[in-house]
């Protein structure tokens, strides 16, 4: 792990040197993300309907260009540095107080990616999300309790059922024992959120009783 994670740095560092950062939203500055767009991103607290999921938040309005900016770079664009500026924002109180509440019990289990996207990516967004989540509330971030075992292509272009229908089977819990009932996905964007409601599913089979979700933007 540790390894792993000094190879990312060392990444970052020699697309520093090659291309000269600049803010990911309006190109300005020597910022990852410039301070006059961070001033643009303002908590939007707010809830959605999802099949399976008891209650799901977010965090941010995903057409926010600069949210969208921060989590597009962050997941796509491989720029790692961005971790920190999704930090900066979730440790404020503003947003730590409604993360805490929330997520008041349970364990958070951030969405798993296969084996082949990870690798091709070299990290999981939504496990870097759940670590600075876990930071916040003090709850344990848990990747070890479902897996993804279908490589599934880019869903962004279909529907809900067919999305539904793409996911079955694509992910099955481990038997990892758990000592909590309530598990907390997340993950960084929702849509339809079939993906959500799929791992819901499986882990309602290894006996979690309350399944909730908090995502960063929506």
């Amino acid at each position: 792990m540790e390894s792993k994670r000094s190879l990312l740095a060392v990444k970052d560092l020699l697309i520093d040197l090659v291309f000269p950062r600049v803010c990911v939203s309006c190109g300005k500055s020597n910022n990852s993300l410039c301070g006059f767009c961070k001033q643009s991103i303002n908590p939007a607290f707010g809830s959605k309907l999802v099949p399976d999921i008891d209650e799901l938040i977010f965090v941010w309005r995903y057409d926010n260009r600069a949210v969208k900016s921060l989590i597009k770079s962050l997941k796509y664009d491989f720029i790692t540095s961005l971790e920190n500026d999704l930090r900066f924002f979730l440790n404020q109180e503003i947003y730590a107080k409604r993360l805490r509440g929330f997520c008041s019990s349970g364990c958070l289990v951030p969405v798993p990616l296969h084996k082949k996207r990870e690798l091709w990516r070299g990290f999981n967004q939504s496990v870097k999300i759940a670590q600075i989540i876990s930071e916040t509330t003090g709850l344990p971030a848990r990747n070890d309790l479902i897996r993804r075992v279908t490589f599934t292509e880019q869903q962004a272009h279909l529907g809900l059922n067919e999305r539904l229908l793409n996911l079955k089977g694509a992910f099955k819990a481990t038997e990892v024992p758990v000592s909590t009932e309530t598990a907390i996905l997340v993950d960084d964007v929702v849509t339809t959120g079939a993906t959500l409601s799929a791992i819901a599913q499986e882990l309602k089979k290894k006996g979690f009783l309350h399944i909730k979700a908090v995502v960063l933007a929506a």
